[in-house]
């Protein structure tokens, strides 16, 4: 079954303006799922580069069927670097939203990914492939 979410990166640099973009994808858009796109893909360029089924999208309501929100925001200014996800999940069938983790990239990686993840990804990719 297919997990969809979005993806919206923002980039704020020094003084100017933020620069958004959203992404849409398909499928494994729960949090497990999410730690993975995003590992070596925390913006939007590397994103698309690293997924190429995904699409850019206005915003994360032109997507209207998906479970998982992910706002992925940088901040960069005079030496500070810092990038941090908030993330959100649909509340049942409405169109209510829940706060389900904020933090750093790092933070999200480690609350949902472990060994087990790994192992099991891991099992799934090789099963697909051969």
């Amino acid at each position: 079954m297919a997990t969809r979410a979005t993806y919206e990166f923002i980039k704020r640099e020094y003084d100017a303006l933020a620069v958004f973009t959203c992404i849409y994808k398909h499928h494994d858009g729960y949090p497990t799922g999410a730690v993975q796109h995003l590992e070596n893909a925390s913006t939007a360029e590397s994103f698309l580069r690293k997924h190429t089924d995904a699409e850019i999208i206005a915003d994360h309501d032109t997507a209207g069927d998906t479970e998982y929100r992910y706002t992925i925001d940088r901040r960069i200014d005079d030496g500070y670097d810092k990038t941090f996800i908030l993330v959100k999940s649909r509340v049942g069938f409405s169109s209510r939203w829940k706060g389900e983790f904020f933090g750093t990239l790092k933070e999200f990686r480690a609350k949902y990914w472990n060994d087990d993840h790994a192992e099991a990804f891991g099992n799934v990719r090789d099963r697909l492939a051969g």
